[in-house]
């Protein structure tokens, strides 16, 4: 792109090919008037490494769906493009040098790698076990069903696909403490007190995480 004043032309240096060694390169300026050289003008060097560091939420939908965020370095804008499980995620969005955002694919049930293309459609940088797919939540129980309003009642939630991050929710308060067991079928922690003043009674219960969330009714 030519400035209007003449003075400068602005565009995209033009890659190597295989096997051309880096290092510097004459700069040439040239139309029928002549042309115009500027030795070793540019000097051509390996580009920083791309890496990722992370994906949040490390829990996705087997349904894919989920909005994840890859975390690591040197990211660039319409050059890199992130995937999960091998699936290209959809309505990727570059964040800055540093985050690349997008939705999750269908995927299978377990653990999955995440990678990032580059221009070429080869792999820059990997993550091995970067998220884990998995099914909806699912609640069906909560032992005791009646707790005191003083929240000092020990109490276990049971349902399917609890993780790390998912939350328990009584009333709309946090439950207390959380602990979730190995398989994921359940978290034990004390039910949240009630405010001075609050009415005694029901109360749903609700898990969630980024997957999204399930409630049981009071």
């Amino acid at each position: 792109s030519l400035a209007a004043e003449g003075l400068s032309i602005v565009g995209t240096a033009p890659a190597l090919d295989d096997g051309d060694p880096l290092g510097s390169r004459d700069v040439t300026a040239l139309d029928p008037r002549g042309d115009a050289v500027l030795e070793a003008g540019v000097t051509y060097v390996s580009p920083p490494a791309v890496t990722i560091t992370r994906v949040d939420p490390s829990a996705v939908l087997t349904t894919g769906g989920t909005s994840v965020t890859f975390a690591g370095s040197n990211f660039r804008a319409g050059v890199h493009t992130p995937r999960l499980g091998g699936n290209t995620l959809t309505n990727v969005a570059f964040v800055d040098a540093t985050r690349l955002r997008g939705t999750s694919p269908t995927l299978a049930a377990g653990f999955h790698v995440a990678d990032v293309l580059g221009p070429e459609g080869t792999v820059v940088a990997t993550l091995a076990r970067a998220v884990e797919a998995t099914p909806p939540l699912t609640l069906s129980s909560v032992t005791p069903s009646q707790v005191f309003s003083s929240g000092t009642t020990p109490v276990t939630v049971r349902g399917t696909g609890f993780r790390a991050q998912t939350r328990i929710q009584i009333g709309g308060r946090d439950l207390v403490g959380p602990s979730v067991a190995a398989d994921g079928t359940a978290i034990t922690g004390k039910a949240p007190a009630l405010a001075a003043g609050e009415t005694l009674g029901p109360r749903d219960v609700t898990a969630l995480d980024a997957r999204g969330n399930v409630t049981l009714r009071s």
